[in-house]
């Protein structure tokens, strides 16, 4: 439900950059994955501190989708299929890798799943600025 509602949400904000809504929206996976980890320290153990931000998480992340396999067609646009191809295998190449590396996590508790997010979404943010810089450095 969160992700048709973040897919549905998407042609809203037709008027805003790629750039502008991947900030957005990594920057709020960010603070929801702090808000996990601080509810996860001071309350007990409950399904609703990790489903209610979770589902927060793949709102912003539908958001994100669409927009980045519009710019990769567009990137190639004399081999789309190829393109659409690539950026799904892709996609799901890291996500069953993630999945992989996320069954060895130790879960007596959800911090280590939430440090393990902590962690997806830092790295996200840091891909996202690093290729920021690289764009502005070639057009400067």
């Amino acid at each position: 439900l969160a992700w048709f509602l973040g897919a549905f949400s998407n042609r809203y904000m037709l008027e805003h950059t790629v750039e502008t809504k991947a900030r957005v929206s990594f920057w709020s996976m960010w603070a929801l994955v702090c808000l996990m980890l601080t509810l996860a320290q001071f309350t007990p153990i409950s399904v609703f501190n990790l489903i209610l931000p979770m589902a927060c998480i793949f709102f912003c992340a539908a958001i994100l989708y669409p927009s980045y396999f519009t710019k990769s067609v567009l990137i190639f646009r004399q081999s789309s299929a190829s393109a659409n191809a690539l950026f799904n295998s892709s996609a799901f190449f890291i996500a069953s890798l993630i999945s992989a590396l996320g069954t060895h996590l130790k879960l007596q508790d959800e911090v280590p799943f939430i440090l393990a997010l902590l962690a997806i979404v830092g790295s996200c943010l840091l891909l996202y600025y690093y290729n920021l810089f690289k764009s502005n450095i070639k057009h400067a």
